[in-house]
């Protein structure tokens, strides 16, 4: 009999033993849980914090960018040399890609305080020169500037505005996912003139090059 109850007491411990694990294992994973939901609702508002940056600074450099009755100010060349400083940040371009409904200013210096705000230019020829040039920008979960960059299809136009309002228009042509330190995939292009779209893919472990030539 005392053996029996000895029995019954031991398998009463060991099941409340395990109660205790499975409450603490359940404890552990529900914390888990509202921790990435937190931190994805966290990465998704920066996405849309950073939209709404980038529509307002879009805004104000429209309004610099023509007169009052509606004509330029400055000639083509004279704005792509001395970019309009819109508050702290100089916008040289807008860049508009029709089948992502994408709009955004191009900020003209990259800094991890400028690329929250929108896309800006990273290397190599200016809007209008001979040459490629490179804009990059985040890949924001919820979409927001180069969020949706994978989207893209080979003939797709991108199109740059300059303050003057002058459209340059590129077509795609490649896309390509490169490694971190591949920079001499940049210099890689075609055409006299060549427009490259650069973000993060996979997790921040690969880059995609969008590869765009001026499109006649």
């Amino acid at each position: 009999m005392r053996k029996a109850a000895q029995q019954k007491s031991d398998k009463n411990k060991n099941m409340t033993k395990k109660r205790k694990q499975v409450i603490v294992l359940v404890s552990v994973l529900a914390v888990l849980l509202i921790a990435g939901v937190i931190t994805l609702v966290f990465i998704f508002n920066k996405g849309i914090s950073a939209s709404k940056d980038a529509d307002e600074l879009l805004d104000e450099y429209e309004q610099e960018s023509t007169t009052e009755n509606g004509e330029d100010e400055y000639s083509s060349a004279e704005r792509n040399l001395d970019a309009d400083a819109i508050d702290k940040y100089d916008v040289m371009a807008k860049l508009s890609i029709e089948s992502l409904s994408l709009e955004l200013p191009v900020i003209s210096k990259m800094d991890d305080e400028a690329l929250r705000v929108s896309v800006c230019y990273y290397k190599g020829a200016i809007i209008g020169e001979k040459g490629n040039m490179v804009i990059t920008g985040h890949n924001f979960a919820s979409g927001a500037h180069f969020g949706n960059l994978d989207r893209i299809k080979i003939g797709d136009i991108v199109s740059l505005f300059g303050p003057d309002n002058k459209e340059y228009r590129y077509r795609v042509y490649d896309t390509e996912v490169v490694n971190p330190d591949d920079i001499e995939a940049l210099n890689e292009y075609e055409g006299e003139y060549a427009l490259t779209l650069l973000t993060c893919v996979n997790n921040g472990n690969s880059r995609l090059l969008v590869r765009c030539t001026m499109s006649k």
